[in-house]
């Protein structure tokens, strides 16, 4: 199975991580080889309780492991992964669908009133869906929680073109593996519509050790996963708890998440940016969040 990491950056990983790493990947294998299994068991656990993460823009859970390692042994923790399906479905109506489908699938798995719905950027908004059309069906109002998740549209942000998906993929996936802000200036100049982005990754120092129809597979997953976030706007307000973990001083999504949560609504501010979310200064506060949502379930 490929992996997000090249096998220069994976030796620098400590023991513990690479161990869990490596568990994580082999549990993704095995859940993948049952066909009809939206779950992944990212972590085993004892409490009656799950925490469920969506996948974010790039279709992987690896961003998650952190979480995963800091929080209080006996949560379970599943993730739920992309389908190819998911981009024949409209893009107006994409997040909204795959929401559905999730919910669906899960709901085949699991009992959803053990669950809190939790997810990254995109995964966010999925999460956001998929608690609001449960909400619907059964009334449960699980808990959700959003980490940094932008919410576009009621923002006037721009639907990008494919330039500027190609410099976002490039600019998540080298932010992912480490690659810092200050390194990745050249993304701010006219991109060459030409360049492949196994190139423009290289630029970066960045390896993903796919080939190229697997390269160009995760970015179309990408690509299809953001023009859906630009372009998601809830049908309805959700009334359950939720959780807004924003970083830096986005209160302009934040307020727009508060807006179609008519419900409960806890904010909190984490330092850095997008991808910091996880890192050491924000993890204790991120874990204990999350430990208080589930608390409730």
């Amino acid at each position: 199975m490929s992996t997000p990491f090249s096998e220069d950056k994976l030796a620098k990983l400590s023991p513990e991580r690479r161990k869990l790493y490596e568990q994580m990947l082999a549990r993704r294998a095995q859940t993948a080889a049952v066909r009809d299994s939206q779950a992944v068991v990212m972590r085993p656990g004892t409490e009656p309780r799950n925490l469920v993460l969506m996948n974010p823009s790039g279709g992987a859970l690896f961003c998650y492991v952190p979480l995963t390692r800091a929080l209080r042994e006996g949560f379970p923790v599943l993730g739920c992964l992309s389908r190819p399906g998911d981009r024949a479905k409209p893009i107006e109506r994409r997040l909204i669908e795959v929401g559905t489908r999730i919910l669906d699938e899960l709901g085949a798995e699991l009992d959803l009133s053990t669950c809190v719905f939790a997810g990254w950027s995109f995964g966010a908004c999925l999460a956001f869906e998929v608690a609001r059309q449960h909400a619907e069906r059964t009334g449960a109002r699980q808990p959700v929680m959003l980490f940094d998740a932008e919410y576009a549209t009621d923002l006037g942000v721009a639907v990008p073109d494919e330039e500027e998906l190609r410099r976002q993929f490039v600019y998540d996936v080298s932010r992912l593996q480490g690659v810092p802000t200050s390194e990745l200036g050249w993304l701010l100049k006219p991109l060459d519509s030409l360049t492949p982005i196994p190139d423009m990754l290289a630029r970066s120092g960045v390896s993903l050790d796919l080939s190229e129809e697997e390269t160009r597979d995760r970015y179309h997953i990408f690509a299809g996963a953001a023009e859906a976030l630009y372009r998601y706007h809830p049908p309805a307000p959700y009334d359950g708890p939720v959780y807004a973990l924003i970083a830096g001083a986005h209160m302009a999504s934040t307020e727009a998440w508060r807006r179609q949560s008519t419900g409960e609504f806890h904010h909190l501010a984490l330092s850095g940016d997008h991808y910091s979310v996880f890192d050491e200064r924000n993890l204790p506060r991120v874990a204990h969040a999350v430990e208080e949502a589930m608390a409730r379930v």
